[in-house]
């Protein structure tokens, strides 16, 4: 069987699984990718050796090693699922090895980066819909792709809830509260469905997809003059440190951003205690009597 027909096979699997489109298209691209790269070739050629050198040129290419690190999982579970289905007997990705990732605390905007962000928001050629969205982001903390699949028919405005598909196809409901629900009425009174791009669902609430969120951020950062990427991740890492900031428990913490891991509630509370620090030492007494710069 070639590779392309079973690449056709899983994708459909991937839906019959009910997968979020933003995990489908992440699988589709990388698997698509590999497939661009290996040619018209049977599945049963492609070997371990063949693997590592599209890994290796995605070194060659700069990527990051989170992104290596993505496309190896792909891999590895694509050609666990030709293994269930009987297409090939083993594996080639089974030793393929995932780059070692850095451990470092997560990034979140400054309390001025966050005031300037919505600025730039409120001051958009698209107000109503940027300002929804940063203020969507920062209070639920949710993934981009869960706000890029949110529709219209799963979001309870009144309830100041949203039900929403996240990470490992776990069903969530994002809570928010009486800000965010006043910007998003705003939004949805002059949403027009009839504007937005034909690949994009007319039930989508904010009428963009991953891709669209992400060069909306980045438009936005540049107006306000923050002088690094500002992804939707980096909202997500916001969002939580604010909550840590406010004292919130780490149980809570964990069901609110979906974590299937409550250690993760501890990088935020490191994070947070790093924040106090640069605080802590910004408003120094001793700086101030001796002026020190």
């Amino acid at each position: 069987m070639l590779y392309h027909d079973t690449l056709t096979q899983y994708l459909a699997s991937l839906k019959r699984r009910n997968c979020s489109p933003y995990t489908h298209e992440n699988y589709r691209r990388c698997l698509r990718a590999l497939g661009n790269y290996l040619g018209d070739r049977e599945l049963e050629q492609i070997d371990l050796a063949h693997l590592r050198a599209w890994i290796d040129l995605a070194i060659k290419q700069k990527l990051s090693p989170n992104t290596i690190w993505t496309k190896v999982v792909i891999l590895r579970v694509f050609f666990n699922w030709c293994v269930r289905e009987g297409f090939i007997s083993t594996s080639p990705a089974q030793r393929l090895d995932k780059p070692k990732l850095p451990r470092r605390l997560p990034k979140a905007l400054t309390d001025q980066e966050t005031r300037a962000l919505l600025q730039a928001a409120q001051e958009s050629s698209s107000p109503e819909r940027d300002a929804a969205l940063i203020f969507f982001f920062l209070e639920t903390g949710a993934r981009r792709g869960s706000v890029a699949s949110l529709t219209t028919n799963n979001l309870y405005l009144e309830e100041g809830t949203a039900l929403v598909v996240t990470k490992g196809d776990k069903e969530i409901r994002l809570f928010f509260g009486k800000v965010t629900i006043e910007a998003t009425k705003k939004w949805v009174t002059v949403r027009d469905p009839e504007r937005f791009r034909s690949s994009v669902d007319p039930r989508s609430v904010f009428g963009l997809k991953a891709a669209g969120i992400r060069q909306v951020l980045l438009r936005l950062a540049k107006r306000a003059e923050i002088q690094h990427s500002v992804s939707p991740h980096i909202l997500r890492h916001t969002s939580a440190t604010l909550r840590v900031e406010q004292g919130i428990d780490s149980s809570s913490l964990q069901q609110i951003m979906g974590w299937s891991d409550i250690r993760m509630a501890e990088v935020y509370t490191r994070l947070a205690q790093e924040r106090l620090k640069r605080r802590a030492l910004e408003t120094s007494p001793m700086n101030r009597i001796l002026a020190i710069d």
